[in-house]
């Protein structure tokens, strides 16, 4: 399905203009190993920077990778904590993120003890400003997340979100799906942010000039998000 068909094509120009993250990247997603353990990796690249996410599938918290120009060479990615700080590396066997790419495989570092484990990931899904190609329909992985949910926002990279799927981390079960009262900007992985507000967890949407914001707020008695404004 086109982006032209999902959403009128004004509110594509307008949003495009605005200059959302994704109009021209490209977003991958993995299924793969890490050691032992089950994961899940989300890598974006636009304009030969790489960045992206994963998670361990028992926990279903992402961990962010910092972003990287990708050079000549096989690619690394730092793995890094909440404060920005490199933990870990990434470095794939691999010279490229492409959709042609069909599997990944390297050695992850951890900086502080120097423990190495080997890693294979298996391309599921695909994304760009041209095409989806493997694994349909598209969602990509939000960095946010609280305590007990992580989010995904359905759609091709670039084109302009309309809702939030919310799931819970214990067993990956979409618990709830978040409309907008109005088409926003897409920012990838980076589209949600979560605070701690007034002591109520707040999931929100920035606004800016051609971008329509949106928040909401998790009711912690029935455990869902209700929206605040606009």
């Amino acid at each position: 399905m086109t982006r032209a068909r999902m959403f009128p094509r004004m509110a594509v120009a307008l949003l495009a203009a605005a200059g959302a993250v994704g109009a021209q990247a490209a977003v991958m997603q993995y299924a793969g190993t890490l050691g032992g353990a089950r994961v899940t990796v989300q890598i974006e690249v636009e304009n030969q920077v790489a960045a992206g996410l994963y998670f361990y599938d028992r926990y279903r918290t992402p961990i962010g990778f910092k972003p990287t120009m990708q050079r000549n060479g096989p690619r690394m990615l730092d793995e890094v904590d909440a404060g920005g700080l490199p933990t870990a590396r990434l470095r794939f066997d691999q010279h490229d993120f492409f959709a042609s790419t069909r599997a990944l495989t390297g050695t992850w570092t951890d900086y502080r003890s120097r423990r190495q484990l080997p890693f294979r990931l298996d391309l599921a899904a695909y994304s760009d400003w041209q095409a989806t190609v493997a694994g349909a329909p598209f969602a990509i992985l939000q960095l946010a997340s609280t305590e007990r949910f992580y989010f995904r926002v359905p759609g091709d990279e670039g084109a302009p979100v309309a809702r939030i799927e919310v799931l819970a981390k214990a067993d990956g079960a979409l618990v709830q799906t978040l409309v907008l009262p109005a088409p926003t900007c897409n920012r990838g992985m980076r589209t949600v942010e979560v605070a701690v507000e007034q002591a109520r967890t707040v999931l929100r949407l920035p606004e800016s000039a051609r971008c329509p914001g949106a928040v909401f707020a998790l009711d912690p008695r029935g455990g869902r998000f209700e929206r605040l404004s606009p």
